[in-house]
């Protein structure tokens, strides 16, 4: 055994040690233009997603030490001779020839007849099929030499294989391999012009071909791996060094071979393409000349090999002085060695590589595609935070660089690894990349890899290089290069660039330019390569045919005078000026000219991201093919690259041209102010979504078409897209609103609806809530203007998901529900057959939006920069929530009981939890995984806090004490002991010396945290103390309290200074803003009061919750408070804009029931607020407010006439009400409980009540006598009815029995025994022969009336039935029930016909589900009665509580837990 494991042991010692010693790719291919595909049977693709070769090959498996010639090949003749399509298109004649090839091109649209660009578009696509076809085959040779050393390997390695599965494979995959061999060499032996013909189908066959085979390896990857395995586990018992060795090779193995890895990564950490050195870009990068910067890259070589003091290495330059070239020529260097890590290139005009979150995502990226130790530790630390490329920078560089370069330190550092990051100074946010460097900086030390960093001296860049770690850096000044090394550099680049344009121009005279004209050129230079690189981009304009001319172009820019300095202007930048200022000027012609150049310039510079030339022309309403547009383009491409491709994004060379532009010293009369472009580009923007925004732009085939269905391609051009996205961003940063005003207003009254579909098919909803916020919040904007950008944000936030989802609900249910006096209602008219007759009130609510959560709310809290909500609730679980558009971005899970408590840390990266399961928890943000466990506490935690500094959690208990606890370690640091009952409120003051406590003993704490010593009792509070906090400047504390009072006290003296009372019910949570200036507050009264701390008045009164007020929250502004309740609701409200027009009226509280009166003109209602209300349904408005109870009213009715109405109480009594006048006709006494349910007979004449009491009563109407008291139940009778002739009541008690009544003689007919559990609901159907029941058994059953037989068990609900009806013509049944839905059953055959999802609300609030009331409500939609749901509208209030349709007349009313009664008609 043991020599079989040695030989084991040897082969992947030789495997090992060949694919580590295989050779890199030569430099050659990197510089070059993109080498032909490479592809292998036996190796996973090393090529990145853009077709480059990564720089060193993943470790392959049978990289043959044997390898056999392939045999003589068409084409391959073993001495290198090439086809003769291969030699032709390799000639310089062919080269000559595609040259002059776009020369004609160019030139065909200037030939009126169009001849010459037909014959020169033809000769383009042979030239494209020649060198398709060589590509073609050049490929076809690569990979065949790849499948025979795969071949090779196989033979040579299945002698020693003995197992049958394994074996198996080897020998398939060896034929497959061979066949496809002979394959690629049968096509190889067609004639060429075959291949000619089918050049692009042999491409996408060799493609194919290569996938297959890729797919096959996988597979026999994962048996070998699945059989060394097991190999492993079954046959290592006594060698234990060897074990080791294998299991650590096994481990490599499957790190190496893991297929799926690489895409993985691409997945998670979506690094930037364009970000690497050598990536094909709109403005290509390059190398330096040969034979310049020599010193440089010498000096950089030697501190990348041998300086091990100083991982950092900064290249410091001005703009335009060569620092991106050198970059990439170090980068060559460094690949010629292997020891290029990564790269990561930065520039403004590439958006994506603009975006700090792509750095370190994308060197991660490319160090694991470099070093597979890297790439297993990355693996490892990415498992559990798969979406850890978009952490904020912290948590980033610690999950992507530090934690894996740590982890393979060892094999990573003998490597000698260098990152290159070019252009960091040009990322969109300098802060961000400020917070990189810091972290680079501060962990250097502890890296095995080095950084590369060129930039300019930008001051939070500068800031970083200058700090106390400064030691571990070396700093090179570019423009400090002394001026002969310099001079030589730049003199050897023009003797290169003048060679080639005398080349392109025909220029014989190799006396040209003359050594004094270079010299002159040379001193104009000064230190910027970037102004020698213009000037020859400029000398060799294509525009310029003749050889006189290029050499005018010479002439002319030495002749420019830029002899007198600029005041308060760099010398350096002096010479640069004077070339961008000849640049323009020999692009001015005539004055149409002219307003096209000024317009394209504001766009190219202040344009948010780069346009593509088709774009460029339809912002500006000029023909893609005009001349003028072709003219001024051309003109300008010694500065911008304008690609030939008129998709392509234009870009500007360097960004020292815009920096040109936007200074007016500098650029004197060629100034282009950006607050004049913004204004420009804004106006541009408008006119052109005036002219192309349309309803249902994408032609879906109706409003409820989801928005995957839609095709975006053909329908929302570039154009339409940037001048959508960024037509705000613009209009915020114009010089001049006033001339936009008109624009602006028209856009709102006329196409901001279309601008919100348009949104919303793009994915980009969110970006129009946060844009219109922006626009409302700008206090320079016209206040009519800000009240639009307002009614419309809130228009999109009420219907947010729906819209999203389907885009033309705003044109629908975003409408439908708009506030009476909403401007928007005015400019978009409805063609909705429904009408809305009452429950929304002439403007909007005084909260912002809600956000619907799914359990009771506990606790939230808001993060710091004011983005997130997090949200603690009864099902245990932690939500973090958008705060802006109320989508839910995380769902924490791990609790096992209700969360009490939630803080974010102060960087938002991290979310503490307390809970009743008696831990804390501490929770990354961005991939909800969670990182601490925090125990220690023998009670359920009832408050947790972080410091501001994140380093610390407090935390206090119902086990009387506060704690302590170290973030990074989870250990306990302090056990703060003292109060005598449950501390119910911790919090850290904002220098984190001092945490201050409330208790159940009604005391407040403030305890040192160093010592942990109490440092001041603070009393006054009567009851429990609920909640503390600290004001920022840590000089008070506010506390809350089950005394229904705020209190606040001076910290250094313990006093108190004042005492706010307003709540008429316990204070839940209070809340200092950051300015100290107010205090805001949440009650179990259900609202949100915010108080002057000076004067102690109440400033306002926040009303809308319709539960108790848990947690209330300030943003860091003070404009907004953040409320979380118990009706399972957060709320953002706007402090700034609280006040508002009177609301509709309404209940203050739930709505318990409601009727429609049978003629369908009003409408009841009953609700906790003790009062009734009846409505008029034509105008929705309340005709009377009926008063009297005592206390909640629990069920209401109309008699049959619609004269009176009937009322039933918590309060124990029943009222019978004139509709007419209001009065109280009768107050019916009686029973000795809860009343829970009342009913008219059909004659008007009787009432029946049910109460907890046990008892049903009949009482006369007209006498208010009781006629009748029925016993016989044992439990609360909850739900009672009258037959239609009136000669019978039915009921249904909690102790799961019905019993039909005669009403004459008050004797029990029947008891109906069957249910297992409390009967919820009874009804007898119209003939009076049956009765149906619901129960909390979750069963429906059919009973008949005469026998008192059970006819039918109705099953299928999964929670109780709340609430049951029969259809008028009794052949179905309708049930509710806790498990949100509704169901319609079969009363014949007691089949389920429909099952119907409810609203999130439990159906258990549901007092009476009305006939066929599906035919209305559907999961969250209201559904036509006729037309169905090509009409629905989408209910986007989810707290219904009762039900009630009037099915004669298609009348829907609607009661909510909030106090809102909506009635609604269809028409």
């Amino acid at each position: 055994m043991k020599k079989q494991f040695q030989k084991l042991r040897d082969r992947f010692s030789r495997s090992r040690s060949r694919s580590r010693s295989r050779s890199p790719i030569p430099p050659a291919a990197v510089s070059a233009p993109d080498p032909p595909v490479h592809n292998s049977s036996l190796t996973q693709s090393y090529l990145t997603s853009s077709g480059r070769l990564s720089p060193v090959p993943p470790p392959q498996i049978g990289a043959s030490a044997i390898q056999k010639p392939l045999p003589d090949l068409p084409g391959n003749n073993g001495r290198g001779e090439e086809s003769r399509l291969e030699r032709v298109t390799e000639s310089k004649t062919f080269r000559s020839m595609k040259t002059l090839l776009r020369l004609v091109t160019a030139a065909g649209d200037a030939e009126p007849t169009g001849a010459l660009k037909i014959v020169s578009g033809g000769l383009s696509i042979l030239v494209e099929q020649a060198e398709k076809t060589v590509q073609t085959n050049a490929d076809r040779k690569a990979f065949m030499k790849s499948l025979q050393s795969a071949v090779d390997n196989l033979e040579h390695y299945s002698r020693d294989v003995t197992s049958g599965s394994l074996g198996e494979h080897m020998k398939t995959l060896q034929e497959t391999l061979k066949n496809k061999i002979r394959q690629l060499m049968d096509e190889l032996e067609r004639p060429w012009w075959k291949h000619f013909l089918a050049a692009g189908e042999e491409a996408e066959d060799m493609k194919s071909l290569q996938q297959m085979v890729r797919d096959m390896y996988q597979v026999f990857m994962m048996e070998l791996t699945i059989q060394i395995a097991i190999n492993i586990e079954n046959g290592i018992e006594t060698n234990g060094e060897i074990k080791a060795y294998l299991e650590e090779n096994l481990g490599d193995l499957k790190t190496a071979q893991d297929g799926n890895f690489q895409n993985q990564l691409t997945g998670c950490l979506a690094p930037s393409e364009k970000a690497e050195y050598n990536a094909m870009t709109s403005a290509p990068r390059g190398a330096c000349t040969k034979g310049t910067r020599q010193e440089i890259l010498e000096k950089l070589m030697a501190w990348a090999e041998g300086d091990t003091d100083h991982p950092i290495f900064w290249m410091n330059g001005m703009a335009g002085t060569g620092k991106t070239t050198i970059a990439y020529s170090f980068c060559l260097q460094l690949l010629e060695k292997q020891m290029l890590g990564a790269s990561f290139f930065s520039s403004r005009s590439e958006g994506e590589t603009a975006d700090p979150g792509h750095v370190l995502p994308t060197i991660a990226y490319q160090l694991a595609r470099h070093s597979p130790e890297f790439s297993a530790a990355l693996q490892k630390s990415l498992k559990a935070e798969e979406d850890s490329g978009c952490t904020p920078s912290e948590s980033q560089f610690r999950k992507l660089i530090l934690s894996p370069a740590r982890t393979s330190r060892s094999a990573v550092g003998q490597k000698h690894l260098v990152v290159v990051c070019d252009g960091l100074d040009e990322c969109r946010d300098l802060s961000q990349i400020s917070k990189i460097l810091s972290l680079l900086i501060q962990h250097a030390v502890d890296l095995p890899i080095k950084f590369y960093i060129s930039s300019r001296p930008e001051a939070d860049i500068t800031a970083r290089f200058t700090g106390a770690n400064s030691k571990h850096h070396k700093k090179f000044l570019l423009h400090n290069v002394e001026e002969h090394f310099l001079r030589r550099d730049l003199g050897l680049f023009l003797h290169y660039r003048f060679a080639e344009i005398r080349s392109e121009k025909s220029i014989s005279e190799e006396g040209w330019p003359s050594e004094d004209q270079l010299n002159q050129l040379l001193d104009l230079s000064g230190q910027l390569f970037i102004y020698a690189a213009t000037a020859c981009l400029f000398i060799a304009d294509p525009r310029i045919q003749s050889p006189g001319s290029t050499q005018k172009a010479l002439r002319d820019i030495l002749s420019y005078s830029a002899s007198n300095p600029t005041p308060g202007n760099e010398a350096s930048y002096r010479e640069l000026d004077a070339l961008y200022r000849i640049v323009l000027s020999s692009a001015l012609h005539n004055d149409e000219e002219n307003e096209v150049l000024k317009n394209v310039l504001h766009l190219i510079t202040t344009a948010q991201t780069p346009l593509s030339q088709t774009a460029i022309a339809e912002l500006l309403q000029i023909n893609i093919s005009s001349i003028l547009l072709e003219r001024t383009l051309s003109s300008l491409q010694s500065v911008i690259s304008v690609p030939a491709n008129h998709s392509q994004p234009i870009q500007i060379f360097h960004a020292s041209f815009p920096d040109f532009l936007s200074d007016p010293i500098r650029s004197k009369e060629y100034h282009h102010a950006p607050k004049e472009s913004h204004s420009i580009l804004a106006n541009k923007c408008l006119e052109y979504l005036k002219g192309h925004l349309v309803e249902n732009i994408c032609g879906l085939q109706d409003k409820n078409v989801h928005v995957s269905q839609a095709t975006i391609a053909g329908n929302i051009s570039e154009a339409l897209q940037y001048a959508c996205m960024y037509w705000i961003t613009h209009y915020l940063e114009a010089s001049d609103k006033d001339t936009l005003h008109e624009l602006m207003n028209k856009f709102f009254k006329k196409w901001v609806l279309q601008w919100t579909e348009c949104m919303s098919l793009l994915g980009r909803l969110d970006i129009v809530v946060k844009m219109l916020r922006n626009l409302e919040r700008a206090q320079f904007v016209d206040a009519k203007i800000r009240q639009l950008a307002g009614d419309t944000r809130r228009c999109v936030l009420q219907c947010f998901n729906t819209i999203r989802d389907h885009p033309l609900e705003i044109y629908y249910s975003a409408l439908f529900w708009l506030p009476k006096k909403s401007i928007i209602r005015e400019f978009y008219p409805q063609e909705i057959p429904w009408k809305l007759l009452g429950g929304v009130g002439n403007v909007w609510e005084c909260y912002d939006h809600v956000i619907q959560a799914k359990g009771r709310i506990y606790c939230i809290a808001l993060s710091a920069d004011g983005q997130q909500v997090v949200s603690g609730s009864s099902d245990s679980t932690i939500r973090i929530w958008n705060v802006e558009t109320g989508e839910e971005e995380k769902k924490l899970e791990g609790h096992s009981h209700w969360v009490r408590s939630v803080a974010f840390s102060a960087d938002g990266q991290r979310v503490v939890s307390g809970s009743s399961d008696k831990t804390i928890r501490i929770w990354n943000v961005e991939t909800g995984e969670e990182e601490k466990k925090l125990e220690g506490h023998s009670d359920l935690v009832r408050s947790v806090a972080f410091s501001a500094d994140g380093q610390r959690v407090v935390s206090g208990s119902s086990d009387k004490t506060i704690r302590i606890w170290n973030v990074e370690t989870g250990e306990e640091e302090k056990k703060l002991e003292g109060h005598s009952h449950s501390v119910t409120s911790v919090a850290f003051s904002a220098d984190g010396q001092r945490v201050v406590s409330g208790s159940d003993d009604k005391t407040i704490r403030i305890w040192n945290v160093e010592t942990g010593e109490q440092e001041k009792k603070l009393e006054g509070h009567s009851h429990w103390v609920t909640s503390v906090a600290f004001s920022a400047d840590g000089q008070r504390v506010v506390s809350g309290s089950d005394d229904k009072t705020i209190r606040i006290w001076n910290v250094e003296t313990g006093e108190e200074e004042k005492k706010l009372e307003g709540h008429s019910d316990w204070v839940t949570s209070v809340a200092f803003s950051a300015d100290g200036q107010r205090v805001v507050s949440g009650s179990f009264d259900k609202t949100i009061r915010i108080w002057n701390v000076e004067t102690g008045e109440e400033e306002k009164k926040l009303e809308g919750h319709s539960h108790w007020v848990t947690s209330v929250a300030f943003s860091a502004d003070g404009q907004r408070v953040v409320s979380g309740s118990f009706d399972k609701t957060i709320r953002i409200w706007n402090v700034e804009t609280g006040e508002e027009e009177k609301k509709l009226e309404g209940h203050s509280h739930s709505v318990t029931s409601v009727a429609f009166s049978a003629d369908g003109q009003r409408v009841v209602s009953g609700s906790s607020d003790k009062t009734i209300r009846i409505w008029n349904v034509e105008t929705g408005e309340e005709e009377k407010k009926l008063e009297g109870h005592s206390h909640s009213v629990t069920s209401v009715a109309f008699s049959a006439d619609g004269q009176r109405v009937v009322s039933g109480s918590d309060d124990k009594t029943i009222r019978i009400w004139n509709v007419e006048t209001g009065e109280e006709e009768k107050k019916l006494e009686g029973h000795s409980d809860w009343v829970r349910s009342v009913a008219f007979s059909a004659d008007g004449q009787r009432v029946v009540s049910g109460s907890d009491d046990k008892t049903i009563r009949i009482w006369n109407v007209e006498t208010g006598e009781e006629e009748k008291k029925l016993e016989g139940h044992s439990h609360s009778v909850t739900s009672v009815a009258f037959s239609a002739d009136g000669q019978r009541v039915v009921s249904g008690s909690s102790d799961s029995t019905i019993r039909i009544w005669n009403v004459e003689t008050g004797e029990e007919e029947k008891k109906l025994e069957g249910h297992s559990h409390w009967v919820t609901s009874v009804a007898f159907s119209a003939d009076g022969q049956r009765v149906v029941s619901g129960s909390s058994d979750s069963t429906i059953q059919i009973w008949n009336v005469e026998t008192g037989e059970e006819e039918k068990k109705l099953e299928g609900h999964s929670h109780w039935v709340t609430s049951v009806a029969f259809s008028a013509d009794g052949q179905r049944v309708v049930s509710g029930s806790d498990d949100k839905t509704i169901r319609i059953w079969n009363v014949g055959t007691g089949e389920e016909e429909k099952k119907l999802d409810q609203h999130s609300q439990s159906a258990a609030n549901e007092q009476k589900i009305a006939t066929d009331v599906s035919h209305y409500l559907h999961d969250q939609w209201i559904h036509h009665p006729f037309i169905g749901e090509l009409d629905c509208v989408y209910l986007p209030f989810t707290d219904i509580f009762c039900s009630a349709i009037h099915d004669d007349i298609r009348l829907l009313c609607l009661g909510f837990q909030s106090g809102k009664v909506l009635i609604l008609k269809a028409l």
